[in-house]
């Protein structure tokens, strides 16, 4: 290649990076107006309910791990229950995110780690206030911080056994958030065992060390749920519940994917899966095993089997696969020299440009459509619940994504564990599924509430009559009138003005 051909990719590197950087900050200061919605105000009401006193899974029932819940926890006694406050968790958050991004792939040249950085930011931004601090998001972080502490181990050939353990204990604290991570463990052991043995070094200690780490984040959240008698409740929930029937809910064909996170009407998951079939030719055609790189390559790979093991298709189950697609595509722009003889150079270069050009034009339309991202339902439920309910009353919420901010707001409690009501609807037959029905009733005939707040939204049964498939609560809910409908909502309330 020959010198002005160099000077001008490099001048195009840095305009591509300068253009990513003003998208990312001009998409941060206008998220800035978010408000909390979606799966980040169960989140929050949660955590929320843990600093007034409550235990997870024996005082609210969730399919979330523990990781997830003492993280909001934090955010609510830290930084407040505010939407402000929340948009700074999820900027900062981000913002070490994009710092780890730029320390693992900074030995490739710090504009390819701002790139990165920049690619990752946009992603998450453009995407809204609904993907804001979601799980996956939360787990990248960590896996990140993980990834970086092998990287630095195998290329400096000091097998600290230290180290180890602190790789092992981020991909162990991750694996408390979601379960996926698990299997970076034995692929990332493998990997260890592989460069211990060509060193002549012992395997047995380092490998013993990251293993320890990885069990030890898990292990700690297992004595705090004993510790508050606990333990039991999220072991009943896990094994009865969230792998058997939980885990089938909701699934989508894998036709889903091609409508999901397109770029100029490619799936990104597809986009992905080709630049890793490239990277994985690349690394035999050039027989240069650099664990940096390696580990790059298996982080993509963990992406994609994070995203096709859920089968959901959800947008926030592509963040690691986003974030090791983005350091891989900017790390690329550097290590890729334009030859008209190199075919698969051209080809891969040609991908890392079209999924660039994608995400610029995805961050282009979000910041012009600077959507408000408001939470529709909080001011008129708030008014409607507080000229309902009587003083020292209760109120029974069965909601879904984007509706508990209202009762955070207003300070209430739920009366049982319960505070939505899918669970009670899919694979109904199932015996634990009739277990929680009864628990469930028996609470609300033993202190019937003074209102119900009952969401129409309800996977699998998104209607209001879905409550006939329920018999013993459709029989329940005769005691009470609607006493206001909304397209998205029903208040109930205990006929007569009883009720606790």
């Amino acid at each position: 290649m020959s010198r002005s051909s160099d000077i001008t990719l490099r001048v195009l590197r840095a305009v591509t990076v300068s253009v990513f950087i003003v998208l990312a900050v001009v998409n941060a200061y206008q998220s800035l107006g978010w408000e909390v919605i979606w799966d980040a105000e169960i989140f929050s009401y949660i955590g929320w309910l843990v600093r007034t006193g409550l235990v997870p899974y024996r005082d609210i029932f969730t399919v979330d791990l523990p990781g997830t819940l003492l993280i909001y926890s934090w955010v609510v006694k830290f930084l407040g229950p505010g939407d402000l406050a929340f948009r700074l968790f999820d900027l900062s958050f981000l913002l070490v995110i994009d710092i780890l991004i730029i320390v693992y792939c900074k030995r490739y040249g710090l504009l390819a780690g701002i790139l990165a950085a920049g690619l990752f930011s946009c992603i998450h931004l453009s995407a809204g206030a609904n993907q804001a601090a979601q799980r996956d998001y939360l787990q990248v972080l960590f896996v990140l911080a993980g990834f970086q502490l092998c990287a630095s181990v195998f290329e400096t050939g000091r097998y600290n056994s230290l180290l180890f353990f602190l790789s092992g204990a981020c991909i162990g604290a991750s694996l408390t958030i979601k379960p996926v991570t698990a299997l970076l463990f034995p692929v990332i052991g493998l990997i260890a065992c592989l460069y211990l043995a060509a060193a002549k070094r012992r395997v047995m200690a380092p490998l013993g060390a990251f293993l320890a780490g990885g069990c030890m984040v898990p292990l700690c959240a297992g004595c705090w749920l004993w510790s508050h008698g606990a333990l039991a409740p999220f072991l009943d929930i896990v094994c009865k519940y969230t792998a058997v029937s939980y885990a089938q809910a909701s699934l989508a064909p894998f036709q889903q994917v091609v409508y999901l996170n397109s770029y100029f009407g490619c799936s990104f998951l597809y986009l992905a899966g080709v630049l890793f079939v490239l990277s994985g030719i690349y690394l035999v055609r050039k027989k240069q095993y650099r664990p940096r790189f390696i580990l790059l390559c298996v982080g993509v790979a963990y992406g994609l089997f994070h995203v096709l093991c859920q089968r959901k298709y959800f947008f926030y189950h592509y963040y690691p696969l986003a974030a090791f697609a983005c350091m891989l595509a900017a790390v690329y722009t550097v290590e890729i020299k334009l030859r008209a003889n190199k075919l698969l150079e051209i080809i891969i270069l040609c991908t890392v440009v079209f999924f660039i050009a994608g995400q610029g034009c995805r961050s282009y339309t979000a910041i012009a459509a600077n959507r408000p991202w408001r939470n529709k339902f909080k001011d008129v439920m708030q008014v409607e619940i507080a000229q309902n309910l009587p003083p020292g009353g209760a109120l029974q919420p069965l909601l879904l994504n984007g509706m508990h901010r209202a009762l955070q707001e207003m300070g209430l409690l739920p009366p049982n564990r319960f505070i939505y009501d899918f669970p009670f609807y899919h694979d109904a037959d199932h015996p634990y599924i009739q277990e929680l029905r009864r628990e469930f009733i028996a609470a609300l005939n033993k202190k019937p509430p003074a209102l119900i707040l009952l969401a129409r939204a309800c996977f699998p049964c998104p209607v209001y009559e879905r409550i006939e498939k329920f018999p013993e609560f459709s029989r329940f809910l005769q005691r009470y009138d609607i006493v206001s409908e909304h397209v998205d909502y029903r208040l109930y309330k205990y006929r007569g003005g009883a009720g606790r």
